[in-house]
C-alpha cells in the first residue's frame, strides 16, 4: 500500500519516482509475496521507471512480470497488462522475436484476450517472416 501511495505521489511529482521505484522493487522482491502480488508490483515498477525515465529497467520489470507462473483467475489482467504493454515496447524497438515469445505466452494463456494475443502474433510473424521452433532444434514457417 505504501508503495502504490508513492507510485501515485510520483505521478503528480516526478521527483518522488525513484522513491516510488525503490519501494516497489523491494515489494517485488520480497520472499513469500504471493505471485499476482508480484505481478502487480512488477507492472506498478514498470511505472514508476517510466516516470523515472529508465525505460530499458521498465520493460525489465515487465518481462519479469510476464515470466512469472499464472497463479490464479485473478493474476490474468495483470499478466496481460504486463504482456501487452512489453510486446508493444519490443515491437517498437525492433525486437519482433522477442515480442513474438511474449505474445506467444499470452495466447497460451487463459482469458478473454488470448485471441487477441494470437492474432497479433500472427500479424507479428507475418509482417516480419518470423519463424517457430519446431521443437527439434529446427524451424518451421507454421504460417504457410
Amino acid at each position: 500500500v505504501h508503495a502504490e501511495a508513492l507510485l501515485q505521489a510520483a505521478a503528480e511529482d516526478r521527483a518522488r519516482a525513484p522513491d516510488a521505484a525503490a519501494a516497489l522493487a523491494t515489494l517485488a522482491s520480497r520472499p513469500g509475496l504471493p505471485v499476482p502480488a508480484r505481478r502487480r508490483a512488477l507492472v506498478q515498477l514498470a511505472h514508476a521507471h517510466d516516470l523515472t525515465g529508465d525505460f530499458p529497467a521498465a520493460l525489465a520489470a515487465l518481462q519479469s512480470a510476464v515470466a512469472l507462473e499464472l497463479a490464479a483467475d485473478d493474476d490474468v489482467p495483470w499478466l496481460y497488462r504486463a504482456g501487452f504493454e512489453a510486446a508493444t515496447r519490443l515491437e517498437a524497438a525492433g525486437r519482433w522475436t522477442d515480442a513474438a515469445v511474449v505474445l506467444r505466452r499470452l495466447a497460451a494463456s487463459p482469458g478473454v484476450l488470448r485471441e487477441e494475443a494470437a492474432a497479433r502474433l500472427t500479424r507479428l510473424r507475418l509482417e516480419h517472416f518470423l519463424w517457430e521452433p519446431a521443437g527439434d532444434g529446427t524451424e518451421v514457417n507454421r504460417e504457410s
